[in-house]
């Protein structure tokens, strides 16, 4: 059956109600060639051309030839389009000159990183002298590290690897570190935010380690689509890129629908659940002998919707349940490793997963692809859709909506994800939080020197080294100005103790109380969300509950349980403001731009009906609070003229927390972040402003350059939040427009027409100053 064939098989079911209501259609791409200006080794272009690589695309050509020019290059384009030759082809043709060249390559997953070793041995089998090629990470034997120290050419690994074991020991790679040539980063679009912040300050790490060996070598990254990829390129690594960008489709064509679950009560905006209807999708594409690989946004979701995909097929007498898996972050190794093999073999035809999966394994032959829920970002869309229909097959990808304000808007706007352009990826190396952290792993690593500035930033770089040595983190040993690091107790070096994908807190072991079976890792942002004692936790389709957390073991206890209810955390969200940095002052109301304090908490936790999703239960939590410093953009209001507005019979914090549900949710469109990234608040009267406020902060202490952007688009954001409300179907606010299921207040004192008149109120005024 064709892909379209197959969409139309599913709206002639009995359960179809129009769900689908937009179809994208990709014809195969015009591929565009051209040859290199430089000329390879012929040996080179003979083993490319037994791994079938003839002539190149027009991208690629031109990357590879600023590369041998000695320039620093990015390369932007989706899936499929050759992006591992840019870097592949220059690191060849080097170590062909001089069997002595070395070259790094950091993936940001180790499925990724697999995936791209077994390409490269690939290759280099054709070579008659062949670079030693390693795979350095957490599973690599201790007995074969030094081995890799004293031979290695080409190092594959991943940041974590990078951060807490070669640059510390940066001593032991001395030889490795003298004939550096080329620093490869690929899918760079995926370092954003704290991760982002974290990998640009590592990176810096590593220039500064290669300048002590007196080597400055060439960074050649790769990334998907990015609407500010020379940005984005220069502010990760801290030197100046040349940019190739390739916006021509990646595949043989495809079908991309965007499928709406059918509203249930139109009053309340009620909707069927985006995972029921996941199911029943994916369950269908597998049983008619699509290989289908379905990504959700959560560990929790993901054994959700695989529970319910085995009730759906266990009822059909000759479906084989074992033909079905699910895969995500906290499985055993051996259990990842084992799920993929049989994905790849075809033991498996279909597979639930996290976006773990997003990067990675090659899974060629696959044929659709179902994402549940807007992954957060358009690079991410594009990045799980294109992984089915690789090789010049013809794919299909399903974009199944959830019921709140992002995706009902991206509903009744697709061209949002087809035709808008890509979003900007947002990192702040500047984060003061971040860079003392990252300027104690440096001195650990070399004592810090004055002309370390100018890789760390000239502008903050003394000022917070005076304050780490005010802190006794610091210590200057000697008149010639290096400062070391001040040997602590806790930690054998400071990179021990810094997380890269995360703001810290350690990674919790969770342990079968009765059994001692160890389950997973999780953080503890993990544990504030769906970890908390009492709360029903999800693994492989079974269910435990959490019985209690030992903090200073940091172990989580569950027992295995079966109960007729889920469980959602509530928090709690006090904020005060640090400083204003910008403000756009505009009569009636005004823009502000700073620095706040945030205090968060789960208060409690729902007990929410498996079957109907209604509350049966609430109970309370006593969870440590997290305190941080991070950036706000807020806007604040006259009183008066909100009660002219607003008349008698509203009120105006129902308007207000209305307005505040609905820009948190459209803002992920406008900025690549996720919307756990970011959190807000909104008051009648704030201590620190004495007026109406609405707050909308980042939710990573130091802030990443989110709420920042937020203040440079607020009439953007503010006009989509208008046209989300007024053409929201509901009466008076639903799950699709003013409803969050984040809210501490159960989504209680909500009024979307205040919201309405406010907006209009609002976009009235900020169109005049703009004119």
């Amino acid at each position: 059956m064709e892909s379209n064939d197959f969409l139309s098989y599913l709206t002639e079911l009995p359960g179809y109600q129009g769900q689908i209501t937009h179809i994208e259609h990709s014809s195969p791409r015009l591929e565009k060639f051209s040859p290199l200006k430089h000329s390879l080794h012929g040996i080179l272009t003979l083993a490319l051309q037994i791994n079938g690589i003839r002539r190149f695309y027009e991208h690629q050509a031109k990357a590879i030839d600023s590369v041998m020019d000695n320039h620093n290059v990015i390369v932007t384009s989706g899936p499929s389009t050759g992006k591992s030759s840019i870097y592949n082809i220059p690191v060849l043709n080097t170590f062909l000159d001089d069997n002595q060249s070395t070259a790094l390559y950091l993936f940001p997953t180790k499925s990724l990183a697999q995936d791209q070793l077994r390409s490269l041995e690939q290759i280099t089998k054709s070579l008659p002298r062949r670079p030693e090629i390693a795979r350095y990470d957490g599973d690599t034997p201790f007995e074969e590290r030094r081995e890799l120290r004293r031979s290695t050419n080409i190092l594959i690994t991943n940041p974590e690897m990078l951060h807490i074991s070669i640059l510390p020991n940066h001593n032991q790679w001395e030889r490795y570190f003298r004939k550096l040539k080329y620093i490869v980063v690929d899918e760079a679009h995926y370092y954003r935010g704290v991760f982002g912040s974290n990998i640009a300050l590592l990176l810096r790490r590593l220039r500064r380690i290669c300048s002590i060996y007196g080597v400055s070598p060439q960074f050649i990254l790769t990334s998907a689509t990015l609407g500010n990829s020379k940005q984005h390129g220069e502010a990760l690594v801290g030197l100046d890129m040349e940019v190739f960008n390739n916006d021509l489709p990646s595949s043989g064509g495809r079908d991309f629908a965007l499928w709406n679950p059918p509203l249930v009560d139109i009053e309340f905006g009620t909707r069927k659940s985006a995972l029921t209807e996941g199911a029943e999708v994916f369950s269908e594409l597998v049983d008619s002998d699509y290989k289908t690989l379905a990504f959700v946004r959560s560990r929790q979701a993901v054994e959700l919707l695989y529970r319910y995909c085995r009730l759906i097929l266990e009822s059909r007498d000759e479906f084989d349940l074992s033909k079905i898996g699910s895969y995500r972050g906290g499985y055993l190794k051996e259990e990842r490793e084992e799920i993929e093999k049989a994905f790849s073999s075809g033991n498996l035809n279909g597979l639930v997963s996290t976006n773990a999966l997003e990067l990675g394994v090659n899974f060629s032959d696959l044929d659709a692809t179902i994402l549940i829920g807007y992954p957060g970002s358009l690079n991410s869309t594009m990045q799980q859709a294109s992984r089915a229909g690789r090789n010049g097959r013809f794919g299909l990808s399903i974009l199944i909506l959830f019921n709140n304000p992002l995706e009902q808007y991206i509903a009744a706007h697709p061209e949002i994800l087809f035709r808008r352009g890509m979003e900007f990826a947002l990192i702040a190396p500047d984060n003061l939080n971040i860079l003392a952290s990252h300027l104690l792993c440096a001195a650990y690593e070399s004592p810090l020197l004055e002309k370390d500035r100018a890789i760390f930033g000239e502008l903050i770089f003394q000022d917070l080294v005076d304050q780490l040595v005010t802190d006794k983190k610091l210590l200057q040993r000697n008149r010639a100005g290096r400062m070391y690091w001040h040997l602590s107790p806790i930690v054998g070096y400071p990179s021990e103790g810094v997380h890269l994908r995360s703001t810290g807190g350690g990674q919790f072991t969770m342990l079968e109380e009765t059994s001692g079976r160890v389950l997973e890792m999780i953080g503890l942002d993990d544990i504030l969300n769906s970890a908390y004692p009492g709360a029903v936790y999800l693994h492989r389709g079974e269910e435990f509950l959490v019985q209690r957390i030992d903090y200073d073991n940091l172990l989580i206890y569950i027992s295995e349980t079966e109960l007729p209810y889920y469980t959602q955390s509530m928090h709690d969200t006090e904020l005060k403001i640090l400083g204003e940095m910008e403000t756009m002052d505009e009569g009636n109301r005004a823009v502000s731009f700073g620095f706040v304090n945030v205090k968060r908490s789960a208060i409690g936790y729902r007990k929410m009906q498996s079957d109907s999703h209604q509350v049966i239960g609430v109970e309370n939590l006593d969870l440590p609070v997290m305190d941080f410093n991070t950036e706000a953009i807020w806007w604040t209001f006259n009183l008066e003229t909100l009660d002219s507005i607003l008349g008698k019979d509203v009120h105006i914090g129902s308007a207000l927390h209305a307005l505040e549900h609905a820009m948190i949710g459209l803002l992920p469109l406008f900025a690549s972040c996720d919307r756990a990234d970011i959190g807000g608040i909104s008051t009648l009267i704030h201590p620190d402003t004495g007026v109406p406020t609405i707050f909308i902060y980042d939710g990573h202490a130091g802030g990443v350059g989110i709420s920042k952007h937020a203040y440079q688009i607020a009439h953007d954001l503010l006009i989509a939040t208008n046209e989300l409300l007024s053409n929201c179907l509901c009466l008076s606010g639903c799950p699709s427009c003013v409803f969050s299921p984040k809210c501490g207040n159960n989504n209680e004192f909500i009024d979307k027409f205040g919201a309405l008149a406010i907006l209009n109120f609002l976009i009235q005024e900020s169109t005049e100053i703009v004119k």
